[in-house]
Formats: C-alpha cells, structure tokens, sequence
C-alpha cells in the first residue's frame, strides 16, 4: 500500500492536480505540481486519459436512460393512437357518417327547400280560404233579395188596410183629425214602401250581382281548392318536422366526432414529437460512442524549469483581504451604531439645540478642570432657565422645573441636585420631589433645600398638582418657595404626567452620551412635547473633551467659596448628604 507522501498515492495526487476553467469556454487547463518534472508528465499524461474514459462513461450513462425513457412513451404514444383511431372508426360505422360537414350541408338545402313549399302551400290555402269566404258572402246577398221581397209584400199589404181604413173613414163621415191620422199612417207606408222598392232594385240590378249556378260552381270549386291545399301542407309540415328532429340528433353526434378526431391528432402530435426526440437521443448516444472522448490541444511537456513561489502573493492578498473587512466592518458599526457620541449629533437627531453640555466629574474638587467646568455648566443652565421663567408673565405660584429622561442612569439626580444648590446659595427657598426608591426615604431639609420623595403610583399621569403626590403625613405648603424642582421617573417605564408636564414653566431632558437613541425614543419626545405648552431643553450629561473651555480658579472662586461652606463637617445632618458628594457624578 502507497503511503500518503508518495508520488504515486491518490492523496497526494488530489492534493497537486489543479483543473481550471478558461474564461466561460469549453477549454479545461490541468496543472499538476512535483519535485521531478518527468514524474509531472507522465501523472498529467496519466489523468488526462482516466479524464477522457471517465468522461465517456459519464456521457453514455447519461444517453441510456434518456433513449430508454423516450423509447417508453413512444411505446405509450403508440398505444393511446390507435386506441384513438379505434374509437373514431368504430364511431363512423355505427351512424354510417362519412363527413358530417357535407351531410349538414345537404340537410340544410333540403330543408330550405322544404319552408319554401311549405309557405308557398300556406299562401294557395289562405287564398282559396279567402276566395271561399268571398263566395260565402255573395251567396248570402241572394237571401237578403228574398228578405227585401217579402218585406215589400208586406209593406204593400199594409198600404192597402191604411188606404182602406182611410176609404172607410171617409164614407162614415169621421171627423177630419182623425182623416188626417189615417192620411199620415197611408202617407207613412206609402214612403216605406217606396224606400223597400228602391233597395230592392239596388240588390238586383248592382255589379256584383251573379247568377247563383254560377255562384255555386265557383264555391264548390275553391273548397276543393282548400281542401287539397291543406292536405298537401299538413303533408309538407310533416316531413320538416320529421326533418328537423333527424337534423336535432346530429348536433350531439358532431361534437361527438369532432371531440374524437381532436384526440387523435392530439395523440398524433404527441406520438411524433415523441418520435423525434428518440431520434435525437438515439442520434447524440452514436455520437458519444463514436467520438465522445475529449480533445487535448496541448499535450504535457516536460517542465524545464520550476516553478516561482508565491508566499508573498498569497500574503499580500490576506493582507488586503483583512484590511478589506477591517474596513467594512468598522462602516457597518458606524451605520448600525445608534448612540449619541457628540452634542451636534445630539441636535441633529432630536431636532433642537443643547443647551448644557457636562463634562465626566469623577470626584469634585477646586482644583479640576472638569469641576470648574460643571460649576460654570450649572451656572449657565440657571441663566437660561431664569430667562425662560422670566418671559412667562402668566405663571401662577412658584415656577415648576421638570427634568425627566428616556431611559435610567442618565444623571437626573445629580443634575437636580446641582441645580437646587444653586438656587439655595443665591437666597432661594428650592423643593426637590424625586421618586421613592426605599420605604426608609424621608422628607429632609438642607441650607433651604427641602428634599421630598413621592410614591410611583398607576395614577401618575392623572396627577394635576404637586400636591397629589403628597401622603397625608407628608404635608407641604408649596407656596412658600420661590422653585420647585420635579424629577420624573425614565419615560420607557412610566407613563407621561400629562397635566404636571403642561404647568411646567421648563422641562430639561437629561442625557447621557453613548446612550441608544432609536425609534422608541423619538416617539416618546415628540409626544412629550406635545404634552408641553412650554420650552423643553436639553442637558447632555458625560462628555468627553468638554473641559477646554472650563473657568479658571479665579473665574468661579467666590461661588467655590460658597460651595465648600456647605460641605463643611458640621453643618449638615447625619443622614443629610454633602454637597461636595452631591456634585460628583454618581448613577441614579
């Protein structure tokens, strides 16, 4: 058995033999690497052979299925095309139809043909119908002849008994009215009698009086005539509705046929494509067999000289690949990163100016460039709150300054502390309400500071005045102070206290850098200040870099001075925190 280092091992060979495709073309370059250039020759010479018959085997296995799966659905194609042909032959035995186009054709004109003597015999009957109605009628005019004679006899008779009434009058000397009544019934008769004669002589003597024999041989005539007439349309009418129920049953028999002829062309169809694809598959296995194997353009030849190294290559390649990816990530970082890294960033984001901006103060002391720099921050975010206050004319009580922030551990607490110092070193009576955290917190007060812890209860966006936040123990008259200074809890937890936050004369938004400030954020500012009738402001607490611009010693050291009086042992209680303390930057 070879083992794994030598020349003539699958392994190794595996590990050397490098196959590379042409720019998109058919052209394979094989390369193979060794110590011995003959041993390079003949292993390429050697692969390019097993690649050849490995191809071949590989072409021909993959043309026998194909030709024997078309050779089955010739067979099925087959099959289902005589079974088609089968079912139309026996179809045109059994209604001994050759074409049902021709025969519809036929039937056609033979039945025009039919409604046309068909209404040709309707119109000879209607006629002889009217010429025996007419016949009917002259016939009739012979009765009202005797109907005019009989009354003339009668009118005749009638003038006859008036004339002799009038007679008889006349010798029995009657009076002359009752002469005169048979004068008008004799007058009266006598002018029927005219009229009848007149109407007589008009029926007898007019145009269209004919002589009855002859009358009656017309008559005779035209009833034979309608008679035979409607024989011969009830004959007709017979044969076109016999007709049209053979022509009924043929629509059925040439869908049928049609629907018959349609599958076997389909079959048809199908049966050649079939054929056709056989013949390819059949054709493309010959050519494999024939000359399937591949062509070598150039042959191996014998190295005479070794190959260069490419270790710096491969090393300057690594090299731009990590900067590549260095870069790429750090861009991706930069897109994705959601936090506010600077005060422009600040503004740009939420809309508004900054308008404090806090350096990092890790322990307060006279002598730091960042203490300095707080004091004068603090100094400068009391102007502009004073300024603000002062343009509201309408305030009623003590001015309400809220500060609130979106998320915890953004130095609320110590942003209110340093405020409320410095309120109380220029004279001013301050309260501080900030959330209960223990039960063990108490009201205090400290150098005019009152410090007032509030419970956090579910109705805190309902609160309408300070005072509701207040237990009955915890009584406090809120007009004696000249500020009052409220911290809210984070928003992300707490509801929004709506009616506090519109008395508020300012609201100071508390922030501290690298804080996310994403989607939820936003949305709770804008409905903050929605809520706000007044200036919202905002104090960007732990910057870095801000103490460049910070105070000298001798810029703030009166207010120093002040600041360290209140941190002296001594003067404050001992559960009261120091100033000094106050002024550092703890979290919340």
């Amino acid at each position: 058995m070879l083992g794994s280092d030598s020349y003539y091992s699958a392994e190794h060979i595996g590990k050397k033999l490098k196959s590379t495709r042409r720019s998109g073309s058919d052209m394979l370059d094989l390369e193979y690497e060794a110590e011995d250039p003959a041993v390079a020759q003949q292993t390429l010479s050697l692969a390019i052979t097993e690649l050849n018959d490995r191809y071949t085997a590989l072409k021909r296995g993959e043309t026998n299925p194909v030709v024997k799966y078309y050779e089955n659905k010739v067979k099925d194609a087959k099959r289902l095309l005589d079974n088609a042909e089968s079912k139309l032959r026996a179809f045109n035995v059994e209604h001994n139809v050759l074409n049902f186009e021709d025969e519809l054709k036929n039937r056609s004109a033979t039945r025009e043909a039919l409604v046309s003597e068909y209404n040709t015999e309707v119109m000879r009957n209607q006629g002889a119908k009217a010429a025996m109605n007419a016949l009917n009628q002259r016939m009739s005019q012979g009765g009202s002849l005797l109907k005019i004679n009989t009354a003339l006899t009668d009118k005749q008779a009638e003038l006859t008994a008036a004339e002799s009434r009038l007679i008889n009058a006349r010798a029995n000397g009657q009076p002359q009215a009752v002469l005169d009544q048979y004068q008008a019934k004799v007058n009266q008769a006598s002018e029927e009698l005219k009229q009848i004669a007149q109407n007589y002589f008009a029926a007898d003597n007019s145009a269209e009086s004919v002589p009855k024999m002859k009358l009656v041989n017309e008559w005779l005539a035209k009833v034979l005539d309608f008679e035979e007439s409607g024989a011969r349309m009830a004959a007709v009418k017979k044969r076109l509705d016999d007709y049209q129920a053979e022509s009924t049953t043929f629509t059925p028999l040439e869908s049928e046929q049609r629907q018959l002829t349609r599958d076997m062309g389909v079959a048809e169809k199908e049966y050649l494509t079939l054929i056709q694809s056989l013949n390819q598959a059949t054709t493309q296995r010959q050519d494999i067999t024939i000359d399937g194997s591949l062509s070598v353009l150039d042959p191996p030849v014998f190295p005479l000289s070794a190959q260069a190294p490419k270790r710096w290559l491969f090393c300057a390649i690594a090299a731009g690949a990590g900067l590549v990816i260095a870069l790429l990530l750090a861009a991706l970082r930069v897109w994705t990163d959601k936090r506010i890294h600077s005060p422009e960033q600040a503004e740009q984001w939420m809309g508004g100016s900054v308008t404090a901006v806090f350096p990092v103060v890790k322990k307060f002391s006279v002598n730091s460039r960042a203490s300095r720099a707080a004091v004068g921050m603090f100094r400068q975010l009391g102007n502009a709150i004073n300024i603000e206050i002062a343009d509201q004319r309408s305030l009623a009580g003590p001015p309400l300054i809220t500060l609130f922030s979106m998320r915890a551990k953004q130095g609320k607490t110590w942003l209110a502390h340093g405020l409320a110092r410095m309120y109380a070193e220029s004279g001013e009576q301050v309260a501080y309400f900030y959330p209960r955290l223990l039960e063990t917190d108490k009201r205090f007060e400290q150098e005019g500071i009152v410090f007032q812890p509030y419970d956090l209860h579910p109705n805190l966006m309902n609160v309408r005045e300070l005072g509701e936040l207040l237990t009955e123990e915890d009584t406090l008259p809120l007009s004696t102070f000249t500020k009052l200074i409220l911290e809210l809890p984070p928003l992300v937890s707490s509801p929004i206290p709506l009616h506090l936050v519109n008395r508020s004369a300012v609201s100071l938004l508390v922030l501290t850098v690298h804080t996310i400030w994403g989607r939820r954020d936003k949305q709770l500012l804008e409905l903050y200040n929605k809520a706000a009738r007044r200036p919202v402001m905002i104090a960007l607490n732990k910057v870095q870099g801000e103490t460049n611009d910070a105070p000298t010693l001798k810029d703030i050291e009166q207010a120093m001075t002040q600041t360290k009086l209140y941190a002296e042992p001594g003067k404050l209680g001992a559960n009261e925190p120091v100033t000094e303390k106050l002024l550092d930057q703890p979290a919340e």
